[in-house]
């Protein structure tokens, strides 16, 4: 045991025999504690139990009153212990355990508190998956507002077998060669869930129809979701405000028995007469359904669903940037996402790149999309192996353009393209530049949209001047020369092209926000800040001189 543990377990110690606690015993690595929180008038006897005395994981806590824990039973987990307030989120300091464990009890006390003495409907419904109790999970693809039959599919991954629920046509993404179809029903109630109305979901499907029933305002649609042919093999999916859960029954050994080879009507019957026989076997249902992926850690839904976007450059940014895009909502709801790229992948490329070396000698925008549609299979991802000039039309249509390729002349002609399309009267989607400064000292993004704002020829009006140069004077940057055919490339580490997509991703997604008012079109990150300093991210001023988006012609 290190110094540092020990001198933790002393601190422990100390602090929980000060709250009047007393050394129960140790046990396979595991030290215990016993002893009493008041809340309230009521005294709770509890035994908190350290795995780790740098609390990582945080300690255990049992209730140990039957009649308590019978009253906080959503707050208890399948092993017994006490859920209490931000247990995984909280920041223990592993350099004072006894200030830790007095937070620890500070925790269990505020959440006792909450639940004894507060109104709990609250935490009945926001934690009721958790203790739901599920034996199994599933899986669902389900649109939004789903409602009625649907099908089932056996999903196979790296040899761990499951289930996903979803719609007739949805399926096809997700059947791989032998998976099997079954049938399920999808319930909606308006409602949260909780585990005390009615006497809880129970253990059949007699007490999951009256425990529903407190949920479901039309009997009609319960009666359907519950009807003999759904439960007789199939799978029941109740999608809730609060979460999805989801059951399987089964007959009881001896009707399975009797009941294996018998005609369907007669199985109806059976399952009509005997429901409080027919077991549940409860599961948690979390959604693979592209947009709740895409908005389960965002205070409100991404506004990048919908958009279509076209990434010039499958590169070092350009592959990076593919990937963070499509977590964050782009090729979904059948807005593609278009990836640009002329060149080959090849082996020097992988050291800054997210593909595998599998993909050395491969199309780099044919491997991306592969790479892409890998994440979901609701993603629509598109390619083109070309040069971006030679389907300037077709990448006219999206939504955005996203420069990634680094290159000074491929910017300033898209630059130049897009402006004299729209003076032809025709439209042109803004343009996201992104590049990379030195050999990896800043990174810097240029959003040029069809307004009074500096277009990418305003900022370098010159050749080698650049108005937003984060670089400090007299900076150079190194070229090195590589193999006959290759060319000279920019040597940098892969953290360069890493920043640079987090920024082009932070600028995409405030851009979709509020494409009006997109924030700082020029917007630069220092990684060296010896050679590099970073100018304030702003919206640079149109020069009237320009020739490309300004008054002068060339």
């Amino acid at each position: 045991m290190s110094e540092l543990e020990n001198r933790a377990w002393s601190s422990i110690d100390q602090a929980l025999k000060s709250r009047g606690f007393r050394f129960a015993a140790t046990r396979g690595g595991q030290t215990s504690y016993r002893g009493r929180l008041s809340s309230g008038k009521t005294v709770v006897p509890i035994r908190i139990a350290i795995d780790d005395p740098l609390m990582m994981p945080p300690p255990q806590v049992f209730i140990e009153d039957e009649a308590i824990r019978g009253r906080i039973r959503a707050h208890v987990n399948e092993d017994d212990s006490f859920c209490y307030a931000e247990a995984q989120v909280e920041e223990y300091d592993l350099y004072n355990g006894g200030g830790a464990i007095l937070r620890v009890l500070e925790s269990v006390k505020t959440t006792l508190d909450q639940v004894l003495h507060g109104s709990t409907t609250d935490d009945l419904q926001r934690e009721f998956i958790a203790y739901w109790k599920p034996e199994t999970f599933l899986h669902s693809d389900l649109p939004s507002g789903f409602q009625g039959p649907a099908v089932s599919v056996d999903w196979v991954r790296d040899e761990r077998h499951g289930k996903l629920v979803t719609t007739v046509d949805r399926a096809k993404r997700w059947q791989q060669p032998k998976s099997k179809t079954g049938s399920a029903f999808v319930i909606r109630v308006d409602r949260p869930l909780n585990t005390v109305m009615a006497g809880g979901p129970g253990k059949s499907l007699a007490s999951l129809r009256a425990w529903l029933g407190s949920f479901v305002d039309d009997l009609g649609a319960l009666n359907t979701a519950l009807s003999s042919d759904v439960i007789d093999g199939g799978t029941l999916v109740v999608v809730a405000p609060n979460g999805s859960v989801g059951a399987t029954f089964c007959w009881p050994e001896v009707a399975k028995i009797a009941f294996k080879k018998a005609p369907l009507v007669r199985r109806m019957r059976a399952i009509a007469r005997g429901e409080a026989g027919m077991v549940l076997e409860r599961s948690v249902t979390d959604s693979l359904a592209l947009p709740d992926l895409v908005n389960a850690r965002l205070a409100e839904p991404s506004a990048l669903l919908g958009k279509s976007i076209a990434v010039v450059g499958a590169g070092a940014i350009g592959s990076r940037v593919c990937l963070e895009l499509a977590r964050c909502g782009a090729g979904a709801e059948s807005s593609p996402l278009l990836i640009v790229d002329p060149d080959l992948y090849q082996a020097v490329n992988f050291p800054r790149h997210v593909l595998p070396i599998s993909a050395v000698r491969t199309s780099k925008a044919q491997a991306m999309a592969d790479e892409v549609r890998r994440l979901h299979p609701a993603l629509t991802v598109e390619f083109a192996p070309l040069d971006v000039f030679k389907i300037l039309q077709r990448v006219a249509r999206y939504d955005l353009v996203i420069d990634a390729t680094g290159s000074n002349p491929v910017g300033l002609r898209l630059n130049a393209e897009a402006f004299e399309a729209r003076r032809q009267g025709n439209t042109f989607p803004p343009i996201l530049h992104a590049s990379i400064h030195g050999n990896g000292l800043a990174v810097q993004t240029v959003l040029v949209t069809p307004t009074a704002h500096a277009c990418l020829k305003c900022l370098r009006p010159e050749h080698g001047e650049f108005k937003a140069n984060p670089l400090k004077p007299g900076v150079q940057t190194q070229f090195t020369s590589a193999a006959c055919g290759d060319g000279a490339h920019v040597t940098y580490a892969a953290t360069a092209p890493a920043l640079a997509a987090a920024l082009v991703v932070q600028a995409v997604l405030e851009w979709a926000d509020d494409p009006a008012a997109p924030g700082p079109r020029v917007r630069s990150r220092v990684l060296d800040p010896e050679r590099a300093n970073a100018p304030k991210d702003r919206s640079w001023g149109q020069d009237a001189q320009c020739p490309a988006c300004g008054l002068r012609p060339e």
